[in-house]
């Protein structure tokens, strides 16, 4: 074979047309090559060239035909097969540098054919790739949130876990939902235990609308919701609290429509103050009530509710299993013994030393913001045993001028490995791992007591 130049030469009308017809248009590249980007870039090129049939051309496959033929009558022509392929291969090399970066481009400035080019960037770019591969698998393992928003951090997740598996080491959905779900921020616990919680995960899709519609749930809070969290008197206002042992926390505004899991209005009794020494039982059933135990009534003895009896009960087992867990629990007034669980607290905290088991000074300048901008100073830190259970509260924050002792959702969460469902009646504590119910309580003046 004759050695091919760098000048391609002519042909008649007939052979441009066969080619223009044979040859088609290659779409442009969206992400252009960079130094970090290669197995992004490959991945974006290898389909179109495949698809075109003209990616034996940068592999070497397709060798350049001599330049030249000897016709029977022993004149020798130009080869019209030889002025095709230059045109092709000089085609394909001007869409692979349109394709590149400033950086990349002057490395391949005199390539020749879309091979050269082609080695070129492989030996530059794609002899990294294993250290390239272990330091996206370790990006997206590390991935956070933090301030972007959660559309931002899923495209940066997704770009890695595409960039992953045009290299061929792709990430099972598990392992990219967990991924994605150890990265977000605080205020995403709830959701992250309640997906957590399950057997199985849902499919990725269904994952990520999760993830989204709780990010509206918690934007609408912050619109519609600004003075929540901390109780003052009988008031709850925006409380700021940075940290304990020098760490920093966040800043955080919860109201109780945006509890840990969600709210639901179930067929379960709720109570209201009636005479002294009465209590008047009220059953929810699809929006409208009515009054159980009267004279004659029939009550069901499995989920509580009226007018029917439990072989003709509709209620679901977890209805009749949370009406069982509330059935025999008296309703007390709150007193300043009560403790109140806040979604927006990122610490217990109490006034009351006496239940504070080992406490020690705390030595930090932090201070407990409430809504009127007041700082409450915090005096000291240890932990209070909560009676009648096995609960510990650890880094109980001591807070003379606190009105209200607050139970630190999140905290409590954490430590113990349970969770929180609020009703709009009442709510429960359970453990994630056995379902057993901790603790308990009714609503009352729309706050949560717990009731011991």
């Amino acid at each position: 074979m004759e050695s091919s130049t760098s000048l391609i030469p002519p042909v008649s009308n007939s052979h441009s047309s066969e080619f223009s017809s044979v040859v088609p248009h290659l779409p442009d590249i969206s992400i252009k090559l960079a130094s970090t980007n290669y197995l992004l870039w490959k991945a974006q090129v290898i389909p179109i060239l495949r698809g075109n049939g003209l990616l034996s051309y940068v592999q070497n496959q397709d060798s350049c035909p001599s330049q030249t033929i000897t016709g029977e009558d022993g004149v020798s022509r130009t080869n019209p097969a030889a002025a095709m392929w230059l045109r092709t291969d000089q085609l394909i090399l001007g869409w692979i540098n349109s394709s590149l970066s400033d950086g990349p481009l002057s490395q391949v400035i005199s390539s020749e054919t879309s091979h050269d080019a082609w080695h070129v960037l492989q030996t530059l770019y794609g002899s990294h790739t294993r250290d390239r591969l272990q330091q996206m698998k370790g990006e997206l393992q590390s991935l956070n949130k933090g301030g972007s928003s959660l559309e931002d951090y899923l495209h940066k997740a997704k770009s890695l876990a595409l960039s992953l598996r045009g290299a061929g080491k792709p990430m099972d959905d598990d392992e990219f939902i967990i991924c994605i779900l150890r990265g977000l921020g605080s205020e995403f616990d709830p959701i992250v235990a309640a997906l957590n919680a399950r057997d199985v995960f849902p499919p990725l899709e269904g994952v990520i609308g999760k993830l989204r519609d709780f990010e509206i749930r918690l934007q609408a809070t912050r619109v519609t919701s600004p003075n929540v969290a901390f109780f003052t008197n009988r008031s709850r206002t925006s409380t700021k609290f940075r940290g304990t042992h020098g760490s920093r926390g966040r800043n955080i505004t919860h109201n109780q429509t945006n509890s840990q899991f969600h709210q639901k209005d179930a067929r379960l009794p709720r109570f209201t103050k009636g005479n002294p020494g009465t209590r008047t039982q009220i059953f929810t059933n699809h929006g409208g009530h009515s009054t159980g135990r009267g004279r004659g009534g029939i009550t069901c003895f499995r989920c509580g509710g009226p007018n029917h009896k439990a072989d003709g009960c509709f209620a679901s087992d977890e209805e009749a299993e949370q009406f069982k867990a509330f059935a025999a629990l008296q309703v007390a007034d709150p007193t300043e013994e009560t403790w109140y669980p806040d979604t927006g607290a990122n610490n217990h905290m109490t006034a009351d030393t006496s239940e504070v088991q080992g406490i020690h000074s705390y030595l930090g300048n932090d201070s407990v913001m409430v809504g009127n901008g007041n700082g409450l100073q915090i005096s000291g830190i240890g932990q209070v045993s909560l009676p009648a259970t096995n609960i510990k509260l650890n880094n109980v924050l001591v807070v003379p001028d606190i009105k209200k002792k607050l139970l630190s959702v999140s905290q409590l969460t954490k430590e113990h490995n349970c969770y929180f469902i609020f009703y709009s009646w009442g709510f429960l504590f359970k453990d994630m791992r056995t379902k057993q119910v901790l603790l308990k309580g009714y609503m009352v003046d729309g706050l949560y007591p717990i009731q011991l």
